[in-house]
């Protein structure tokens, strides 16, 4: 079933996938980020997936930047997407064409795989912009921001 959707992503999305990729940004520790002060809103537990949530997001706030964090396999793009693993990013990777834009940083990927850390991982990820999410027929639902980061060391 992933091959047929990688496939699928390839063929009927391969233009949005390259504008994301060339958008597309690695940070890492060195990068700051700073406090803005902003009061958050309480926490709301919803039955929702991570792509289905987000979607629900941007529409209800569309004039919000939304991005929906992807609990990502450190050492490798997708996981174990391929196999046909059913984690958190091997379902967005089912539902969208993240796993081909992120299959692209294998700079990324070769760091990651050199400062294993005992798996104590940095801080590091990859901010896609306008990850295209489908249904399994390959139609447009809507396209996200996706952060792409594995639990780091605190």
């Amino acid at each position: 079933m992933a091959n047929q959707h990688n496939i699928l992503m390839k063929e009927k999305y391969s233009d949005d996938t390259t504008l994301s990729i060339q958008q597309s940004k690695i940070y890492d520790g060195q990068d700051a980020f700073l406090y803005t002060n902003h009061h958050y809103s309480k926490l709301k537990f919803v039955n929702l997936s991570s792509a289905h949530a987000a979607v629900d997001l941007k529409e209800k706030y569309f004039a919000c930047k939304i991005a929906l964090l992807n609990f990502a396999d450190y050492l490798s793009p997708g996981g174990r997407y391929l196999q046909g693993a059913t984690a958190q990013e091997e379902i967005l990777c089912h539902q969208s064409n993240l796993y081909q834009i992120i299959s692209n940083f294998n700079k990324y990927y070769e760091w990651n795989n050199h400062y294993i850390n005992y798996h104590l991982y940095r801080n590091r990820a990859i901010y896609s912009p306008n990850v295209v999410f489908t249904n399994l027929d390959g139609t447009l639902i809507n396209t996200i921001n996706v952060i792409t980061c594995a639990a780091p060391l605190l």
